[in-house]
């Protein structure tokens, strides 16, 4: 067994490495300060069970992704064991003195609270308010037990880590106010691009033909993000007002994906959108960031968007 004085575990569920940059930044800043990172998250088909990444150990296991409470359930159970059994697997081959967990889900806690009996550190990386995120997207068939159970599930988080990181003075005053932390074990870590990766190129001459002006979003397409409220905008402004002259270019995916591509054919908009996926080549993301003319947010104002803010 290796030396774990050095060594940092990170583990995610509802993001996959090294796509969510928020983590694989976390991930790569600890490698260059010089710790041992071990990373445990979802892989998709095809993918290595095990790889470096810039210095970041990464294991892999394949969750079966849920829809429905029920569906989120046994997506969640199925994807805490594996990711207990791999643990296991980072402590005998890597070693390491800190778990660094993010959320969603919220039941890393027993895990942190299994290591902690070891004298392992937990930090709590709170990325999504878990409660609001279950009643934005289950709206008025949500159900109050589950909502409880999620706010329990926060606060033990909360509580039981040694520190925790959120994004923005939102999450820290849900922190300080719902579960009760001290402001001195709070550390606000922002979202942002890479300033030295982004920056203009040339427009993608292509995708800048198909329309006099180019509509663009970019990120994760789940039911709360509201890709919907945009294509149902877009509708408007080609059958109600006449302008047939932009297209909008989506880049990203989700939960709401395939549920967005059916909604497009049905509002009759396929010669009007592009939906590319996630898009891994760097250039090619640069030259259609270089393209859009107008970028959108189109969030939905509810109890989870007004506070995710970052």
């Amino acid at each position: 067994m290796r030396t774990a004085a050095a060594g940092v575990l990170m583990l995610v569920e509802n993001s996959h490495y090294p796509r969510d940059p928020r983590v694989r930044r976390e991930a790569e800043a600890l490698v260059l300060a010089g710790f041992n990172v071990s990373l445990i998250g979802p892989g998709y088909p095809g993918e290595p069970a095990r790889e470096i990444i810039n210095g970041v150990r990464v294991y892999r296991f394949l969750a079966p992704t849920g829809s429905g409470v029920l569906g989120y359930a046994w997506e969640y159970c199925y994807s805490m064991m594996a990711t207990l059994y791999l643990s296991i697997i980072v402590l005998w081959r890597d070693g390491f003195a800190v778990i660094h967990a993010a959320n969603p889900p919220d039941t890393f806690i027993f895990m942190g609270l299994l290591y902690k009996l070891l004298g392992k550190k937990f930090i709590y990386d709170h990325h999504d308010l878990a409660p609001e995120m279950y009643r934005a997207r289950f709206g008025d068939g949500s159900c109050q037990l589950l909502y409880k159970i999620l706010i329990g599930l926060e606060k033990l988080s909360c509580r039981l880590a040694d520190h925790v990181i959120v994004t923005n003075e939102s999450y820290k005053t849900i922190a300080m106010q719902r579960a009760g932390v001290p402001e001195n074990r709070i550390t606000i870590v922002r979202n942002g691009p890479d300033l030295n990766q982004l920056h203009s190129v040339a427009a993608d001459m292509r995708l800048c033909r198909k329309g006099k002006t180019i509509v663009g979003f970019v990120g994760e397409m789940g039911i709360q993000d509201g890709v919907d409220c945009l294509l149902r905008a877009l509708r408007h402004l080609i059958h109600d007002l006449g302008r047939t002259d932009f297209f909008c270019v989506l880049i990203g995916a989700g939960s709401a994906l395939a549920d967005l591509k059916r909604l497009t054919t049905r509002l009759c908009l396929d010669d009007y959108v592009w939906f590319t996926g996630w898009i891994s080549d760097p250039e090619d993301y640069r030259r259609y960031l270089s393209s859009i003319d107008i970028g959108v947010v189109p969030d939905p104002s509810n109890a989870y968007t007004d506070r995710s803010r970052l």
